[in-house]
């Protein structure tokens, strides 16, 4: 097997080989390409995260949001940049339209979960019980997983909707750290239905539930925003380097000839 060799000294016979190696380069870039906004994305969260961690003292639904952030914006991008590739490729076998229906299914999944964790019911259970809480942090993982998997499959002319998602997606989470920041009152920490509260949700104060909501409400555009911005600035330097076919010139016919 020829190595591939950037360099102009390196001309082999074999021309079908050469177009082998120069399309295997371009697909490497193009991989390349396609992950560093979501990586990006992913870096500006733990860099912020760091900090965040080191100046402030978390309470226990701020310290549980804390968790959820690492979890869906850091790590399962993570992930998702090493199974991207072989996503990708299932999906040039495949319609188009059927990985954006994919992507768009991806991103109602994760929100649909995200909420439901956060009704006082579901959120209660996962911070008193392990079980509710393994399976509370699973679930928003896996969903944002597949998310952003879908997220760095698409390519071609229909990346764009990968903006639109993340467009939708950040603003819908923004608007549940909205809830908890402005919210007059605690959301979780009342005992219901006769069932005492535990010493996580007994110690639960509106400040804690305001820092909670902020975490989500700066994790939302370091992740969600930033990476659309990336896509968004690489598509528009495509387009600009893409040669302009609507007015070539024409040689005219001399007249009279």
């Amino acid at each position: 097997m020829l190595a591939c060799d950037s360099s102009p000294k390196s001309v082999t016979p074999d021309k079908a080989s050469s177009i082998n190696c120069q399309s295997e380069q371009d697909s490497n870039i193009t991989a390349a390409r396609l992950v560093l906004p979501v990586a990006i994305g992913a870096l500006a969260v733990s860099i912020v995260g760091g900090l965040v961690l080191a100046t402030v003292e978390f309470g226990p639904l701020s310290a549980h949001m804390a968790h959820h952030i690492a979890l869906m914006n850091v790590f399962a991008p993570l992930v998702a940049i090493l199974i991207a590739d072989r996503v990708r490729s299932r999906l040039g076998g495949m319609n188009r339209t059927r990985g954006v229906h994919q992507l768009w299914w991806a991103a109602a999944v994760q929100l649909i979960v995200l909420w439901t964790w956060h009704l006082p019911s579901a959120q209660r259970w996962g911070m008193e019980s392990e079980a509710g809480q393994l399976f509370m942090h699973a679930s928003l993982f896996l969903s944002a997983v597949v998310f952003w998997t879908m997220v760095l499959a698409l390519a071609g002319s229909r990346r764009w909707q990968s903006i639109l998602a993340l467009l939708v997606t950040g603003k819908v989470a923004c608007l549940l750290g909205s809830l908890l920041i402005f919210a007059p009152r605690l959301l979780y920490a009342s005992a219901e239905h006769g069932h005492p509260a535990t010493h996580a949700m007994a110690s639960l104060t509106l400040g804690d539930q305001q820092l909670a909501g902020l975490l989500m409400i700066v994790a939302c555009p370091l992740s969600y925003l930033v990476a659309g911005v990336v896509i968004a600035s690489q598509i528009m330097n495509e387009l600009g380097r893409r040669p302009s076919t609507d007015f070539e010139p024409q040689q005219l016919s001399p007249v009279g000839r």
